[in-house]
């Protein structure tokens, strides 16, 4: 995954169909450190894209894209071109993007690009439901599942094979809810399936950066949820050692061969063992929050893809809760509450200037504001209607 020697930086790609603050909080860190960030995302529309895309660009440049990024018209191939070839070591997407992108010629003529194994395919390892079944080959559990769309045993879980973010998730109490479900995620032909509910407060996960199936640094990670949207990223988290789950994601990491940044996400079994249930190997969520909390998880992947010198060993207070950031959420309810969250958000992103660069913290305190008095204003019609 190392630039070549003729190369003065390695490049990393970022290609973001969703705006993802994940992804713009590593293309800030990458950059402030050195390294060469091609950070690709769609076009803006409609009124104020010129404010929208001036902000984005206070933390560095960003490439428009124009449509599909697998599209066969000569601007698309030769963007896709550029990008998918050295100095280009690694590229970042969610999980639909990198199946797509993954299946290219462009892709495959970069060997920096293959993280994986000889004989593992990057498809199945997005795919959730089979790289569920190769995690149970590489003797780590997984809920129960089953891609029958009926079953009389509630709560369930309906999942997509491809997706981030719990967008394509949903949980269910019933056989009503689990018709609506199907249909909302696209039916019978989306490809989707079923597993097992089980129940937890707060979520674990594990995150790290490996080398050739080598964990180099791993760190467990509890999830404190939203209270609104209980799948969608947590709001909190804490770092401590979680011997099985960590065990269990050096097990199927070792299995993959993976070379890259990882995350997995485990929720307990009736005895309280991990069972996995989601891999994302890409930069992810609360990536930035972990690393504060002392798993070097930006000086390891910059080590990595040879932009950094040796990272430090892992330092965990495992008793410290640390806020992930959630730029565009805003706050409901009162007026009071929307002016603790937008300051504890800003305060946040102030923090986070030495890490992710003056560009970023700006343009990002500009987006809080505007959530700010957006949710303000909410508050203020909502009182009119009474």
């Amino acid at each position: 995954m190392q630039a070549s020697a003729a190369t003065d930086r390695p490049r990393v790609v970022i290609v973001d169909v969703h705006a993802s603050d994940s992804f713009r909080e590593f293309a800030a860190a990458l950059r402030r450190r050195g390294v060469d960030v091609m950070h690709v995302r769609p076009a803006y529309q409609g009124r104020g894209r010129s404010v929208k895309r001036a902000i984005d660009r206070l933390a560095g440049p960003i490439v428009p894209l124009h449509g599909p990024i697998t599209g066969d018209d000569p601007a698309t191939v030769a963007l896709r071109r550029e990008m998918l070839s050295a100095p280009t070591v690694d590229l970042h997407a969610i999980e639909p993007v990198l199946a797509d992108l993954a299946t290219t010629p462009e892709w495959q003529a970069n060997h920096a690009l293959r993280r994986l194994r000889p004989g593992v395919e990057l498809g199945d390892v997005l795919d959730k439901w089979e790289v569920g079944q190769l995690a149970v080959a590489a003797g780590v559990r997984i809920p129960e599942a089953s891609t029958d769309l009926t079953t009389d045993r509630f709560p369930v879980v309906v999942k997509g094979r491809l997706g981030a973010g719990g967008i394509w998730v949903r949980v269910v109490n019933d056989a009503d809810e689990l018709r609506a479900a199907v249909a909302d995620l696209g039916g019978d032909a989306a490809g989707l399936y079923l597993e097992r509910y089980h129940h937890t407060e707060t979520g674990l996960g594990t995150a790290g950066v490996a080398r050739d199936g080598e964990v180099l640094v791993c760190g467990a990670f509890e999830r404190q949820p939203s209270p609104d949207e209980p799948l969608a990223p947590a709001v909190a988290i804490r770092a401590y050692r979680h011997t099985a789950a960590i065990e269990a994601s050096e097990r199927l990491i070792g299995a993959l061969g993976y070379t890259g940044i990882f995350c997995l996400n485990f929720v307990p079994d009736d005895d309280g063992s991990p069972l996995l249930i989601d891999v994302n190997l890409r930069a992810f969520g609360a990536w930035v929050t972990l690393d504060e909390l002392g798993v070097p998880i930006l000086d390891t992947y910059l080590e990595l893809i040879g932009a950094g010198a040796a990272a430090p060993p892992m330092r965990l207070d495992e008793q410290r809760w640390a806020p992930v950031a959630r730029i565009g959420t805003g706050a409901n309810g009162t007026l009071g509450t929307v002016w603790r969250v937008t300051r504890g958000t800003g305060a946040l992103v102030w923090r986070r200037r030495r890490t992710l660069g003056w560009g970023w913290m700006t343009g990002t305190e500009v987006r809080v504001v505007q959530t700010g008095l957006t949710g303000a204003v909410g508050v203020l019609r909502g009182r009119r209607r009474r």
